[in-house]
């Protein structure tokens, strides 16, 4: 169920008003006809009348730069999740299970939402996460006139985690995703994208580019005529077809050992090189080419 506006989310108030909370013996009465018969109309019943709820925890997180309609969307998801875990036997409120999951769910949704880039990927980035609000206010509590160099630490020693760890969440938390079409200053037309500088080579680059390559790979090729057939053989195969094949499958197909194609290999290798550096624009059109690999930049 999507939400984009307060008339949808109203609607959405008036549906859940309209279902009774459930007492302790009806929710695990519909929680057991779920769970071991598989009613669906026990579930339904059991979200339906735990609607309020969602928007209430939803409306923990409403400050945090997000719809609130999303939260309480994602809230849904967390109590459908419940419902499909929930074990009536343990005498346990439903709803104070419930809880847990639907405030998982949403704070999954803020972390995921909150910036193009992921910001926790990890279980213990997840946790900071989840934690540092809370984590701050009892910092807060417990040293209200906390020296900011031992800040890191004492709230570092809250979370039982790494400081390198939590001053790279908050950080990045504290941040914001900026698009390039924003100004740089009120009084300027500049854009952030004005001032990107374009890496890609131009026009007459790329021309010349394509043109120093195809005048290597054909020198190249007149090269390959110094070979004798097994040496041109192994060559090919072994460095210039994109799949590359071992000593041994060409010495089997050549009917040789496996060390005498090496042997091979190394001699066309040193042919190759005395041919290609003899030539007179060996120096400038050479100078990036692997000659030991036989491979045309």
């Amino acid at each position: 169920m999507a939400f984009r506006n307060t008339s949808q989310l109203s609607n959405y108030m008036s549906l859940a008003s309209k279902y009774p909370i459930l007492t302790w013996d009806e929710e695990r009465e519909l929680a057991r006809r779920w769970r071991e018969e598989g009613d669906a109309n026990a579930a339904e019943r059991l979200v339906l009348c735990n609607l309020r709820a969602v928007v209430k925890i939803a409306g923990e997180f409403k400050n945090q730069h997000t719809h609130f309609e999303d939260l309480v969307q994602e809230g849904n998801v967390g109590l459908m999740r419940a419902i499909d875990h929930f074990d009536p036997e343990r005498g346990t409120r439903f709803l104070s299970y419930a809880g847990w999951w639907i405030r998982a769910c949403i704070k999954e949704y803020l972390l995921r939402s909150r910036s193009l880039v992921r910001l926790g990927t990890t279980q213990k980035q997840r946790a900071i996460y989840s934690r540092l609000g809370r984590a701050k206010r009892e910092l807060e509590r417990l040293y209200p006139d906390c020296d900011p160099a031992k800040r890191l630490t004492r709230l570092s020693r809250i979370l039982d985690q790494d400081p390198k760890l939590v001053e790279q969440m908050e950080s990045r938390l504290a941040g914001h995703d900026l698009s390039l079409h924003t100004k740089v200053d009120e009084g300027s037309d500049t854009m952030y994208v004005d001032l990107l500088s374009d890496t890609a080579p131009n026009t007459e680059e790329e021309t010349g580019l394509r043109e120093t390559d195809a005048f290597r790979t054909a020198r190249l090729t007149e090269a390959m005529d110094c070979l004798t057939d097994k040496e041109h053989f192994i060559i090919r195969h072994r460095f210039l077809t994109g799949n590359t094949r071992t000593l041994r499958e060409l010495g089997e197909e050549l009917g040789i050992s496996r060390e005498r194609v090496r042997q091979l290999e190394v001699r066309a290798k040193k042919k190759l090189r005395k041919t290609l550096m003899s030539q007179p624009w060996a120096g400038e059109l050479l100078e990036d080419v692997d000659l030991d690999a036989i491979r045309v930049a």
